[in-house]
């Protein structure tokens, strides 16, 4: 009886837990789902940004959609809670997201409905005014964008200046970069200063750009907008917080540009609209003669207001007949200065005479378009006699067609071409005698052994070995200009069976055209001003080695007359 009371006294409380389970299960369940939106305020300027809050019930980790919302607001910032309570059996789980909305324009705005789980929280109608200045009340802080030409030609420089005036504390949060198409902007220097403004001191922030229309036609700078919070962020009652501030969305008024065509008087080649562009020269050595064979290096600057360095063009320069230029890689630099682009280059070339005379040097010109005065100028280098005389010690180097850049080392003499005659001669005689006593002791070794165990041995000689050794030790000493002309020497001395021509010439004749290219690196390098060799001496010492100088071709190039390169009259 007792027992059976018991087991009745503990089935109700069990089933009283189970129940409560259940509820405890089916509560979430229960809670309808629920979505809300609302404003801190329904009217405000375009300088001004407001805050969202949209509320879902219960919690969920799926954003809203925000995509129609973006089409007339900036999104500033945006941070997300949630929330879960139950407090005697209600249960409360929401989430929430908290967005820092800025207006895009003024008028009637709408926050469009947002969806969650079927059901839609309600749009919300903004009125969005003007920034509200009272007359002859300069505002606390406001953004100015002002161009300094509104009617530039194509490629013209025009300076964009905006600034951020300020009479209060503040800080930047946000900006827009500044972007315009069918143009080119250069970053200037920026500058900070202080202006009274309305018996008011504000603090100006600028940032400059040059820009350069890319096309004719209207060009469109658009409004630059800064986010800011205005008011000391320090809440001095307690050090260690705080406050918020004051955020303002502030904007500058958009600049429409009509940019010329090209100048139809302008005859020049490029066109270079500029403030200001000069010619300046220089040169290594200004004696009165200059000497066969002797470089001098002319160095131009060209400096110009208002160009970049991708504007200006080489300047066209005329190698009259007897002269070898070569023209080495220009130096460009650009400065960005608050008052715009200033470009200079400098074009050096270094001129070798190839034959004494008296030479004109014609006049370096180049056009360009002065925007100040509206009118074509020509930046002019004047015309300048030379007079070259023959080098003493130096056998002077030929003229080519076309002026390319070779210069040929000194030519071969008929009694230099009888030397190596004489020299190959011997050394074959040598050769011979030496592969007939080899041949002989094979012979002798081969007739007292055994046939199946004879074994052919020997080989001829290496030809020539002692005669690459100079020339394998000039190419391993530091590259030097001597030490490429003393490279060349070797050279000419080598390839003096080949005939009485130029070096250059004599190779070219025979289809050297690989070794070819090295004499002119070499030749480059010591008539030049690069500062560098750009051959490449293995490659030069392994085709003179594979070149086989056979005694045929050495008796029909000694045979030739030689006639001197520069006859006198």
């Amino acid at each position: 009886m007792n027992a059976g009371s018991h087991t009745q006294g503990r089935r109700p409380a069990f089933i009283y837990i189970w129940a409560l389970i259940c509820l405890l299960i089916g509560a979430p369940a229960a809670i309808a789902a629920e979505i809300s939106a609302r404003v801190d305020r329904a009217q405000l300027s375009l300088d001004e940004t407001l805050q969202l809050t949209v509320r879902v019930s219960p919690q969920s980790n799926n954003s809203p959609d925000l995509r129609q919302l973006e089409q007339q607001f900036e999104i500033l910032g945006q941070s997300q809670s949630s929330q879960y309570r139950n407090i005697n059996g209600q249960v409360e789980a929401y989430t929430e997201w908290q967005l820092t909305l800025a207006p895009k324009t003024t008028g009637k705005l709408i926050i469009p409905s947002f969806e969650y789980k079927g059901n839609f929280s309600n749009a919300i109608l903004l009125e969005v005014n003007e920034p509200r200045q009272a007359a002859g009340i300069t505002p606390d802080v406001f953004l100015e964008l002002t161009v300094d030409n509104s009617a530039p030609f194509v490629q013209q420089q025009v300076i964009i200046s905006v600034k951020l005036h300020t009479a209060t504390e503040l800080r930047i949060q946000d900006a827009t970069q500044l972007q315009v198409t069918d143009g080119l902007l250069v970053d200037l220097n920026d500058t900070q200063y202080q202006k009274r403004i309305n018996d008011r001191i504000y603090t100006i922030k600028e940032w400059r750009y040059a820009l350069f229309p890319q096309k004719s036609g209207t060009l469109e700078i658009p409004s630059q907008t800064l986010t800011v919070v205005v008011g000391n962020d320090r809440n001095w009652g307690s050090p260690f917080q705080y406050n918020t501030g004051t955020t303002k969305r502030i904007r500058s008024t958009p600049q429409t540009l009509t940019v010329k065509p090209q100048h139809p008087a302008y005859t020049g080649k490029s066109w270079l609209p500029a403030t200001q562009l000069t010619l300046t020269e220089s040169w290594s050595d200004d004696q009165p003669q200059w000497m066969v064979g002797e470089p001098i290096t002319r160095s131009i600057i060209i400096s110009a207001k208002g160009l970049t360095e991708n504007q200006i063009p080489a300047l066209p320069l005329n190698a009259p007949t007897g002269l070898k230029y070569y023209r080495e890689s220009p130096e460009r630099n650009d400065q960005a200065q608050t008052d715009g682009i200033t470009t200079t280059i400098a074009e050096s070339t270094a001129i070798v005479p190839t034959q004494p005379g008296t030479y004109e040097l014609p006049p370096v010109e180049l056009a360009w378009w002065n925007v100040s005065t509206n009118q074509q100028e020509v930046a002019t280098l004047p015309a300048r006699k030379i007079e070259v005389i023959a080098n003493p010690n130096a056998t002077q180097p030929t003229s080519t067609p076309n002026n390319e850049t070779v210069i040929p080392p000194p030519v071969a003499t008929q009694s230099n071409v009888k030397d190596v005659i004489n020299w190959w001669f011997w050394a074959t005689m040598a050769l011979l005698i030496t592969n007939i006593a080899t041949l002989a002791w094979l012979f002798a070794q081969r007739t007292n052994t055994r046939p199946d165990l004879a074994t052919p041995t020997g080989s001829p000689k290496s030809e020539g070995d002692n005669r690459w050794q100079a020339l394998a030790e000039l190419c391993r000493q530091p590259m030097t200009p001597a030490q490429a002309a003393a490279i060349l020497r070797w050279l000419d001395s080598w390839s003096a069976p080949l005939g009485n021509a130029p070096l250059p010439e004599r190779l070219q004749r025979h289809g050297l055209s690989d070794i070819l290219s090295e004499v002119c690196a070499l030749e480059s390098y010591v008539y030049g001003k690069n500062g560098a060799y750009t051959g490449d001496l293995n490659t030069l010492v392994a085709k003179v080695k594979a070149f086989k100088m056979t005694s045929s071709t050495v008796k029909h190039h000694a045979t030739e007359a030689l006639k001197p390169l520069y006859p006198e009259a």
